[in-house]
């Protein structure tokens, strides 16, 4: 993710999202009662003899008062629904719309920002693909059983807690869900790297397939 620019004091970051995870972290930072502004599509109507009709799509920067996120996994999109609150004259100002926002999407992002939330922008998450190697080392150690791969929410964030986690290994399509959203967190905060398995090569489909979440620990576990 890029900083184009940002002020806290005047309440708002513009920036360009660069990588699908740039997405997760924008999930969890843009809340319902703020502003968004983005070149967007926008079906255009025209009043004609009393019936109003459909003309064509455009592309219009819209603000929209945000009221619900929601990560488009089939699309690999973040919406962003709500209230347009600035728009063209060929645009009705308050119906509502969905900002879709994936690669080189560039954003106007308005709210009451803290210092740390900023700091998080400027770091931006940069995570990495796991490779067949450290999915081989993590089966070797599960069929070992020798409590240095752990697997399952639960048991999981047992180890996490402990600081345990040297490497989290999470589904792709299990990234941007809620129930995984703390445990990541959690997991980076006490320097695990998250890597994560994608499904186009065999070993990484099994793998999405048998496991929710895993990781390889620092230590054993019991």
């Amino acid at each position: 993710m890029r900083l184009l620019a940002e002020s806290v004091k005047e309440g708002f970051v513009k920036i360009v999202v660069d990588d699908i995870n740039d997405l997760w972290l924008l999930q969890n930072l843009i809340k319902s009662g703020d502003f968004v502004t983005a070149k967007t599509l926008r079906t255009i109507f025209v009043e004609r003899e009393e019936t109003r009709e459909k003309v064509k799509k455009k592309l219009v920067l819209l603000k929209v008062k945000v009221e619900k996120v929601e990560f488009a996994k089939n699309k690999n999109v973040l919406r962003l629904a709500g209230k347009i609150e600035e728009c063209p004259e060929d645009v009705q100002k308050g119906s509502y719309h969905t900002i879709e926002v994936g690669l080189g999407k560039i954003l106007k992002i308005e709210k009451e920002w803290k210092q740390e939330e900023i700091e998080q922008l400027k770091k931006s998450r940069r995570v990495k693909y796991a490779n067949g190697v450290v999915i081989g080392e993590f089966l070797m150690h599960v069929n070992r059983d020798d409590k240095l791969a752990s697997y399952g929410l639960e048991e999981v964030g047992n180890a996490v807690m402990m600081s345990a986690v040297k490497i989290l290994l999470v589904p792709e399509d299990n990234l941007h869900e809620k129930k995984f959203e703390q445990i990541i967190k959690d997991a980076e905060s006490k320097r695990g790297e998250i890597l994560i398995v994608s499904k186009k090569k065999d070993w990484g489909e099994k793998f999405c397939k048998q496991y929710d979440i895993a990781a390889l620990l620092r230590f054993a576990v019991s």
